[in-house]
């Protein structure tokens, strides 16, 4: 949200109020968010509402010691080598969205560069009717969809959901074969892509 919202990234200060469900069904939690790079933001979440000049504070001395210990760069390098479905050995796959359904996280490739905005919206809208299909009261675990630009795929189990799309030359044989690499690649790489054993909202 915080990254996909221009608004956030307009060099000022924000406070906004929100509900975690499992967190205070019943209350909101607070969010001070800022950007302090291009690429990196500063989150900080408070449950008093009157805590904005503390976090402020607490922000400022935050960004010192990333200044003191050279932080930003590394923070920097991180952003900057997130992987592709190339380094997942899923040639045939455009893009995927994999959620951990145990961490409440998500993760996804970086775009390819050659995607246009016209290409990417287009794997969103897919994305987006992949999702309608899993939330009728009565689905299959495994939703296919396919034209003659892609075949796209929606699996949806107790312990994740993955959606992907596709080439549309590839067969649902060989589109479960690379599902399978990614979701091999993904195990191994768990613990470099999830934040395990927090707390969830």
């Amino acid at each position: 949200m915080v990254f996909n919202t221009t608004s956030f990234k307009d060099g000022t200060e924000h406070w906004i109020p929100l509900c975690f469900p499992k967190f205070d069904p019943k209350g909101f939690t607070y969010c001070y968010v800022t950007f302090i790079s291009e690429s990196t933001a500063i989150i900080l979440i408070s449950t008093d509402k009157n805590t904005f000049f503390e976090m402020k504070q607490m922000k400022q001395k935050i960004v010192n010691d990333f200044n003191v210990h050279d932080i930003l760069n590394t923070i920097k390098f991180a952003t900057e080598t997130s992987y592709t479905t190339s380094d997942t050995n899923a040639p045939y796959l455009y893009h995927f969205i994999y959620k951990s359904r145990d961490d409440i996280q998500f993760t996804m490739p970086q775009w390819k560069t050659s995607e246009n905005i016209l290409q990417k919206q287009k794997i969103m809208k897919v994305y987006h009717i992949l999702h309608s299909l899993t939330q009728k009261k009565s689905y299959s675990k495994l939703q296919f969809i396919s034209n003659k630009n892609y075949i796209a795929i929606a699996w949806i189990t107790s312990t994740f959901e993955f959606f992907t799309v596709a080439k549309p030359e590839i067969t649902k044989q060989h589109l479960i074969k690379n599902v399978n690499s990614v979701l091999k690649w993904i195990k191994k790489e768990e613990y470099r892509l999830f934040i395990k054993n927090g707390t969830t909202f």
